[in-house]
């Protein structure tokens, strides 16, 4: 059987990243906007005790339901925010997912279309995001001494033994950016 061709494997990739990406990045925005409506609602209802649940008002979907412990539009707003625990379980979820990604699939396909053994396959990036789904998954989203603590490319900052792992909105912005394309077309720096 021929092997595919690079550019097309590398082009799958790229959209697999990008749509990741987007529903991530809609998945936010789009609980970002129910929470600034909820805050005005209560604003408006004159509701300081924010004892009212938020509607949505898509036509069928009835309220959303209380979630950890949190009914009020400000503890709403401030689970979406950068950082909130809704905004780092979205931005731990495209980490894994891209992660799995990449080493179920992509690498393989990449080192076939390469004709090299898929050991040679790999960049800082995917060894970074390794790092970080190995904490999100065994350690609770906590970025550990052993893993998350060493990402030097992913993340724009240093994550220290304890902290919470989530994507910035700057850092899920510029994520696809990141994606060492010309190593995988050339070669490899593991």
């Amino acid at each position: 059987m021929k092997p595919e061709k690079l550019d097309d494997v590398l082009g799958e990739l790229g959209t697999f990243i990008t749509e990741e990406l987007a529903t991530t990045q809609i998945a936010i925005g789009c609980l970002r906007v129910i929470a600034h409506r909820a805050l005005a609602e209560f604003e408006d209802a004159q509701d300081q005790q924010e004892t009212r649940l938020l509607g949505t008002d898509v036509p069928g979907s009835g309220w959303v339901p209380s979630f950890h412990g949190i009914a009020g539009a400000r503890g709403f707003a401030a689970e979406v925010a950068e950082g909130g625990r809704t905004h780092r379980r979205l931005t731990q979820q495209w980490i894994v997912t891209v992660y799995t990604g990449w080493e179920s699939e992509f690498r393989r396909r990449i080192a076939a279309a390469r004709e090299v053994d898929e050991d040679a396959i790999g960049a800082a990036f995917f060894g970074d995001l390794r790092h970080l789904r190995n904490d999100i998954v065994h350690n609770r989203g906590m970025a550990s001494r052993d893993h998350s603590t060493k990402c030097a490319v992913v993340l724009k900052r240093r994550l220290e033994a304890g902290d919470p792992i989530y994507l910035r909105d700057d850092e899920l912005q510029w994520m696809h950016m990141l994606v060492p394309w010309a190593t995988l077309l050339r070669g490899s720096a593991t």
